[in-house]
């Protein structure tokens, strides 16, 4: 799934609530990484929350914006990628994701509900009840999606995000290892 060349960066997919913004800044401290998370950088780049982006210009306009911004990061080298759950529903993220190392966060719905808790700042959420049936909905969409670009799964329930980032840190290839002297 990998390129041959060997991938630049790692890339962390997965639904809200899987962990990835709390492993992704780990992880890129024990790498000797850049962090970026990406729905951070389209807030910035947009100068709105993403709540805002989502009730003013909709779920479509953001997701064009996630495409260029994830383009962007990917055309980079030595990052750790928090990606938000739903940018593998366009099919070039996807083929980007795939030139990268992409690690999918799997955790169950019932897991996801209990992370999320209220959904505040969840615009995917926002009215839904109970929570853990639009997490488990929003899972059957997407998980063949995740589960196509990622060169590896791991499961994320009932586990530390230190465990978590040291499991990725074991399945990484050499080229994105750091060097040990």
């Amino acid at each position: 799934m990998v390129s041959t060349d060997g991938p630049a960066n790692i890339c962390l997919v997965g639904l809200m609530g899987s962990g990835k913004s709390t492993v992704a800044p780990l992880l890129a401290d024990r790498l000797g990484r850049e962090h970026i998370d990406l729905d951070k950088e389209i807030a910035l780049r947009l100068g709105r929350t993403i709540m805002i982006i989502f009730a003013d210009q909709g779920e479509e306009s953001f997701r064009r914006e996630e495409q260029v911004v994830l383009q962007y990061f990917c055309n980079r080298d030595g990052l750790v990628i928090d990606c938000g759950g739903g940018v593998v529903l366009a099919a070039g993220n996807r083929s980007r994701l795939k030139d990268n190392f992409t690690v999918y966060l799997q955790t169950t719905p019932q897991t996801l509900a209990l992370r999320v808790g209220s959904a505040a700042g969840r615009p995917l959420l926002q009215g839904a009840e109970p929570i853990e049936d639009q997490l488990a909905a929003l899972l059957s969409e997407r998980e063949a999606l995740y589960r196509e670009c990622a060169a590896e799964t791991i499961t994320t329930d009932d586990r530390t995000p230190a465990v978590i980032a040291d499991e990725i840190i074991a399945h990484l290839p050499a080229s994105l290892k750091p060097v040990v002297p």
